[in-house]
């Protein structure tokens, strides 16, 4: 009530909530940031969040600047894709850690959820990554709605060329289902 946060309806009489106008006027940000986020912004920062959630290790999703400062070779343009690290016991960053990539499954073919994780790879192909994987530290993270998609999405990522190294989750997010819906 206080407007450090701004509620917006969800589903079935649900609220998300994103910072209010007080919030962004103590940051010095745009209060056009207060408005309700866009379907598929939506859809991909609930999957995150409920993956960070259920994730084992605890996992933490990076902000920019957190991947700045603990990744500085992570080119500026590349740190809008989700990042996660797994956390340490007092919940710090640890760069010692895995760095997880997060792709959220939008309701696209397998074979196009593979093919955009690919372009992923293909534009992190930086010393930086390249060593992660070649440390097995890095690990890319593939959200989806259901059990079948989740092994429709794994058989075309099977059937591609990958960089030696590379490993992935793909974990199934049951309020896809919902999300991708609305």
């Amino acid at each position: 009530d206080s407007s450090w946060l701004q509620r917006h309806d969800y589903v079935d009489g649900r609220l998300y909530f994103v910072p209010g106008p007080a919030l962004y006027q103590s940051l010095g940000l745009p209060k056009s940031r207060i408005r309700p986020l866009g379907p598929q912004t939506l859809v991909t920062s609930l999957a995150i969040a409920n993956y960070c959630l259920q994730a084992a290790p605890t996992v933490k999703l990076l902000t920019q600047a957190e991947i700045a400062k603990s990744w500085h070779w992570i080119p500026e343009k590349h740190r809008t894709i989700a990042h996660a690290n797994e956390a340490s016991d007092n919940s710090t960053i640890a760069t010692d850690f895995q760095l997880r990539l997060i792709r959220v499954d939008l309701g696209g073919t397998p074979a196009h959820v593979a093919q955009k994780c690919q372009h992923d790879m293909k534009v992190r192909s930086t010393k930086g990554y390249l060593q992660l994987l070649g440390e097995r530290r890095l690990l890319y993270v593939i959200l989806t709605a259901t059990e079948s998609k989740k092994q429709l999405i794994m058989r075309e990522v099977k059937k591609r060329v990958w960089p030696s190294g590379t490993r992935f989750e793909i974990a199934i997010i049951d309020e896809l289902c919902l999300l991708l819906t609305l």
